[in-house]
């Protein structure tokens, strides 16, 4: 509890993360419930990372612009060091990793998996806290961070997590993402409406 009363959560900081061109990022993963019980998990395949706007240096930890990747931190940093690509889809990931490692599958086959398996477990752990109301649904954010073993480890879930258009990457993904959250919505209706019917 802080000083106003209000519950935090610690965790610790993850002192080896996997940087690329000496950055550290996180990677931003929507995730849809459409029920909670029985749990109706909807992992959207394409992912955003977020990059730190300076190189990420342990010593250093007071600096914002080094250890945390948030967009709303880094960007106007970034205008200053702008060679650099603050936002990455998820496969442009997925080939560099096929190229640091010599597997060109380890994205798809690996990492992704264990970045699921991560969510599920954190909705499982919830499941039986979370009022349960029939035909609504929510969209949250997950934002996950690889240690340089690749292993992820969740820095935190955000309920109702910005689409707003803020690089062209994230701009082209949030508007694939609303239509495709609104086709499983329709899809999901039309099934319960052919239940009714019978």
């Amino acid at each position: 509890m802080d000083s106003k009363g209000t519950a935090r959560v610690l965790q610790k900081y993850v002192e080896r993360p996997f940087l690329i061109a000496s950055r550290k990022f996180d990677i931003r993963c929507w995730v849809l419930v459409t029920d909670w019980n029985p749990l109706s998990i909807w992992f959207y395949q394409d992912c955003i990372l977020r990059f730190c706007s300076e190189p990420w240096n342990l010593s250093d930890v007071a600096n914002r612009f080094a250890h945390l990747s948030n967009v709303s931190v880094n960007k106007v940093n970034f205008r200053e060091h702008d060679s650099f690509q603050q936002v990455w889809a998820s496969w442009t990931l997925a080939d560099h990793l096929a190229k640091e490692t010599g597997r060109p599958d380890i994205w798809e086959k690996e990492v992704l998996p264990a970045i699921k398996h991560l969510v599920v477990a954190s909705l499982r752990s919830a499941q039986n806290e979370i009022r349960n109301r029939k035909g609504s649904f929510e969209l949250y954010g997950f934002d996950v961070l690889l240690d340089e073993s690749l292993h992820p480890w969740l820095l935190e879930i955000n309920l109702s997590p910005d689409l707003r258009h803020t690089t062209a990457v994230k701009a082209s993904m949030s508007k694939a993402l609303v239509e495709d959250m609104l086709a499983v919505r329709r899809r999901r209706r039309r099934r319960r409406r052919r239940r009714r019917r019978y």
